[in-house]
């Protein structure tokens, strides 16, 4: 009886999780590589680690601006062996990190009788259009590994702790769900993880040591640099209002308005989830907690892919209190009251839901003004000028990606000369500091990314227009200047607050 068990539990986790495969993989086809703008600054450095170039995004500069350096590994790694692209290797890399978080609360859950819980939640994971709005980046690729090694823990103490070392490589705030998970040990088996504990921090150890060695600190630049660039409009990126308020707002836009409703409802099933899981659903649901709490506490400012965890925290809890309410109407009044529950769960969140995302699925993606114009660039600036020719912008994933040439990132996360002047609004200063040989400007807004720089009076008479590339569809065209011959610039000077320094900025030669 035990073995039929066994055996009819494996075949029905096998078949959900193919169909969870067939559902990635086509969504995974729809949108291949369409990732966001920082993806791409990952790309880049794993596109040169491919090359031979080191993990770097200018070559020969060994600046620890990249988030997540063991999800580039990955991808260099991935990308030789499938000879898929790096944007192609990042969603398909998102893929299987989905199907591994869902795949592992789905195997405990099925052991404990609650396998239609973690089949409905892990469903609401896999095909989450707000989840897949960040792919390529690191916190669900950490998630994943961290999940996979809860699911080892309890056999394979040793192997798990290498695993979840390696998520701090894939995303520093990692080293959370690492001790969130030895707690959970802890209070499962009531005597310390010493094989886990000592593979984790010794894989750890090891990455932070050759990260010290390699870029000169432990941790990356990026979070300092996100952080300064906000601080002038604190309010509008950080916090309640700022990080969670844009969090929501991108929910309604990917998953639809009625998608609202997964939110009370996977705050009700955590408790279920936590009681119903093993190791791995214990974990997604206390390392998303304590992220949710960190970045709100310590003001980090929004980007989607932080969200990430949170959110699959969220669509799984969902599931469980959905499917849980109709074992609970199964348990109390039979069968036709479970039907019931499950007709209405279907008719008022599952069948809004599935439409939204579908219809996610079905936009026109080269609708998106940025990445069109940004390739581009990109593209013109790879065909059209020497190989050495340094770029910059303020945002330089995509177009760093596809030029292939040295950018100055005049946000600071890959060019940490640019932070203080980030800090201090002072665009133009960054540009001074190490002024390039071409400078891009966009026309979609007035501003125009590079705007407080073009506007500068010393501008026009040292930089010329070279090229103007138009995009009709999106009304929008990529401006290229060119420093013209023999013609200098100021020279570089401290930060300069732009409100309170506006009259020494004006008077600029």
């Amino acid at each position: 009886m035990i073995a039929s068990d066994i055996r009819r539990r494996s075949a029905a986790f096998l078949v959900v999780l193919c169909a969870w495969a067939v559902l990635l993989i086509i969504i995974a086809l729809r949108i291949n590589g369409l990732a966001l703008d920082d993806m791409y600054i990952t790309y880049r450095y794993a596109h040169n680690l491919l090359a031979g170039n080191g993990l770097t995004f200018n070559p020969g500069e060994r600046v620890f601006g990249v988030s997540d350096p063991g999800v580039a590994m990955l991808l260099a790694a991935g990308a030789a062996v499938t000879r898929l692209t790096i944007p192609a290797a990042g969603t398909f890399l998102t893929a299987a990190a989905l199907l591994m978080i869902a795949g592992a609360v789905l195997w405990e859950a099925g052991k404990r009788g609650r396998f239609a819980e973690a089949a409905a939640g892990g469903t609401l994971v896999v095909t989450s259009s707000y989840l897949w709005l960040g792919q390529g980046s690191g916190p669900l690729v950490a998630l994943a590994f961290l999940a996979l090694a809860a699911l080892l823990a309890e056999r394979h103490p040793a192997v798990a702790g290498v695993i979840a070392g390696f998520a701090v490589w894939c995303r520093p705030d990692a080293l959370i769900g690492c001790g969130l998970l030895g707690w959970l040990i802890v209070r499962q088996k009531k005597k310390p993880p010493i094989a886990f504990a000592a593979s984790a921090t010794l894989v750890c150890a090891i990455g932070l040591a050759a990260a010290w060695a390699y870029f000169g600190r432990p941790l990356p630049s990026t979070l300092t640099a996100k952080q300064q660039f906000a601080s002038r409009h604190l309010e509008s990126f950080t916090g309640l209002h700022g990080f969670w308020g844009r969090a929501l707002d991108n929910f309604k836009s990917t998953e639809g308005a009625w998608a609202l409703v997964l939110i009370p409802l996977g705050v009700l099933g955590s408790l279920h989830l936590y009681r119903s899981s093993g190791l791995a659903g214990r974990l997604l649901l206390a390392y998303s907690g304590m992220l949710a709490l960190g970045y709100t506490l310590l003001r980090v400012p929004f980007s989607i892919w932080y969200v990430g965890p949170t959110a699959a925290w969220i669509f799984m809890s969902s599931g469980f209190a959905l499917a849980g309410a109709a074992r609970l109407a199964a348990h109390r009044a039979g069968r036709a009251a479970a039907a019931a529950v499950i007709a209405l769960a279907l008719i008022a969140v599952g069948f809004p839901i599935a439409r939204a995302r579908a219809g996610w699925l079905r936009q026109d993606f080269t609708a998106d003004w940025k990445r069109a114009a940004y390739r581009a660039a990109g593209v013109w600036l790879a065909r059209n000028t020497p190989p050495d020719a340094d770029v910059a912008f303020d945002e330089i994933g995509i177009v760093g990606y596809y030029s292939e040439r040295p950018m100055l990132d005049l946000i600071g996360l890959v060019s940490p000369s640019s932070i203080p002047f980030s800090a201090a609004g002072d665009q133009a200063g960054a540009f001074l500091a190490k002024p390039t040989r071409y400078l891009l400007l966009h026309t979609h807004d007035r501003r125009g990314g590079t705007g407080p720089t073009v506007s500068r009076p010393w501008f026009s008479n040292s930089y010329r227009e070279r090229a103007r590339l138009d995009l009709p569809r999106y009304g929008v065209a990529m401006v290229i200047f060119e420093r013209r011959p023999h013609r200098r610039v100021p020279p570089p000077r401290p930060p300069l607050d732009r409100r309170a320094a506006a009259g020494a900025l004006r008077a600029e030669p």
